[in-house]
């Protein structure tokens, strides 16, 4: 049985050999390990409760700080800033430029300083450019501010999907990765009804309604006047935060052990039977600048990657036009927000009931799909719908196309599942995060103000799209496949080497 810190030396040691003998007598030694089930239940119910609410509320702070200007809009921020719908769209589309920018160093960089350290560090970084929104003054600031956002908060997603990977199996990080974007979509859900009562504020201290939001809308949870800011989450996680499996404690040590020598045997023990490579050295004479080459010229990311830039066309647009859309059916601008709740509320169920039935099928491609035809439903019903339709149609089409399942996450675990080494894992998501980033920049332009209330060209746009990318997902699943029928026949590689006659590729 492998002490908890063998882990820490094996990673010291310079010269390739000792690494392989070091790691190959580490996996030797954690297959001996034994367990049985109700052992493995409680821990991984442990770890449920302890590692996922974590990681989510730190999503949740990120989305209320990203989201809420999809609220601030019904709030006459356009007038106070005399900018324009287009000023809009370029500061929602330099927020996605940072986060394109900082994804890849960003996860070169957790690799080094920790996800214990940096995912909070970032955290308290975006939480002070959120709260310094309330204080722009015209064009110029807006726009700075949405990029400086988008900076802070890159890397954050692909970091914390790589943390993860570090503590559940394959078949297991379905469910988790769409508990962990839950949070994200929590935040859209609560956005609507924060907003309700804080626009309410206009006039306050001088300040208008949207400033109010940005100010006090990147707390986390108003229990107070003073509340509970995203600072303060920053701090906490900063404490509680584990650092991975072999160090159970967070950085700043507590008077308590997270897990013990037992658990992290386990947890360990987990891992490398679901995936010998996950401590395999195959990779570990290659500097990082040769990792990078080597996912970038792995032409199954960048099916993943596609599958994003053409699938998720249609988030950016949707969740900053949304409120604005029923807002032009003669609501005002509290119950303009309140309405863009249920969008949220479905998406929740819809996307936990879709990671529930792929973790429990063991199957990524077909969950995927479905949920992909879902939206592609309700994208072409909001384009096709006559002149003459009534608005309560419309909106119910929208809140049907908003909370359709989002495969997003799950696409994410089969990416992650089907790269052999924790360091390709890390640089694969990071490039996908980017990619997916980076579809938000042609989105956020595709709703334009010639094209209000019902913006049927921009659904036009959307469900093409959409379409395209459900062709590559059933691309995908053929060619993961193939590869398989080529590994039981003994003609299969794996990236740095041959590839072990156990290893297949999750469909």
């Amino acid at each position: 049985m492998a002490p908890p810190d063998t882990i820490s030396r094996v990673e010291s040691v310079n010269e390739d050999d000792s690494v392989e003998k070091s790691h190959s007598e580490l996996n030797r030694q954690l297959l001996e390990v034994q367990w049985n089930q109700d052992e493995e239940k409680h821990i991984l119910r442990r770890l449920d409760f302890y590692l996922i609410p974590l990681v989510m509320v730190m999503f949740f702070t990120l989305n209320l700080d990203r989201g809420n200007i999809s609220n601030a809009l019904t709030d006459n921020l356009m007038g106070d800033l005399s900018i324009t719908q287009e000023t809009v769209n370029t500061g929602n589309s330099l927020v996605y430029v940072g986060i394109c920018i900082g994804d890849i160093p960003a996860n070169l960089l957790i690799q080094k300083v920790g996800a214990d350290i940096w995912l909070p560090c970032q955290l308290l970084a975006w939480g002070l450019v959120a709260t310094f929104q309330a204080f722009i003054k015209n064009r110029s600031g807006f726009l700075a501010t949405r990029f400086l956002l988008g900076l802070c908060e890159s890397g954050f997603i692909p970091g914390t999907l790589w943390y993860l990977t570090k503590w559940y199996t394959k078949r297991e990080l379905g469910k988790r990765t769409v508990l962990f974007f839950i949070g994200s979509y929590t935040a859209n859900l609560l956005n609507g009804l924060i907003a309700y009562g804080l626009l309410r504020l206009r006039g306050r201290c001088g300040l208008a309604g949207w400033q109010w939001l940005f100010l006090i809308g990147s707390f986390l949870l108003v229990i107070r006047q003073d509340g509970l800011a995203t600072l303060t989450v920053g701090l906490t996680t900063l404490f509680l935060l584990p650092r991975d499996p072999t160090r159970g404690n967070s950085i700043i040590k507590l008077p308590f052990s997270t897990f013990t020598k037992r658990e992290t045997d386990i947890l360990l023990g987990r891992i490398v039977r679901d995936n010998p490579y996950n401590t395999d050295p195959r990779d570990a004479h290659l500097s990082q600048f040769q990792i990078v080459v080597s996912v970038l010229t792995d032409w199954k990311v960048w099916m993943h990657c596609s599958m994003a830039l053409l699938g998720l066309q249609y988030s950016a647009p949707l969740g900053t036009y949304s409120p604005s859309i029923i807002k032009s059916f003669g609501y005002g601008t509290f119950n303009s927000n309140l309405l863009v709740m249920p969008n949220s509320a479905l998406l929740i169920i819809t996307t936990f009931s879709l990671s529930w039935w792929s973790d429990r099928a063991n199957s990524r491609s077909i969950p995927i799909i479905f949920a992909a035809l879902w939206l592609l439903t309700g994208l072409i019903v909001l384009d096709t719908l006559p002149h003459n339709h009534s608005n309560w149609t419309f909106y119910a089409f929208l809140v049907f196309t908003g909370g359709s399942p989002s495969w997003h996450p799950l696409n994410v675990a089969w990416l992650q599942a089907n790269q052999p080494t924790p360091r390709r894992r890390a640089i694969a998501v990071a490039l996908y995060m980017a990619m997916t980033n980076l579809s938000a920049v042609p989105a956020s332009h595709i709703f334009q103000a010639r094209d209000k209330p019902y913006y049927h060209d921009g659904f036009k746009i959307l469900f093409i799209m959409a379409a395209m990318a459900i062709a590559l997902m059933v691309a995908m699943r053929g060619a993961y496949m193939w590869l398989n029928g080529r590994i039981e026949r003994g003609k299969g590689t794996l990236e740095g080497g041959e590839v072990d006659r156990g290893f297949r590729y999750q469909l």
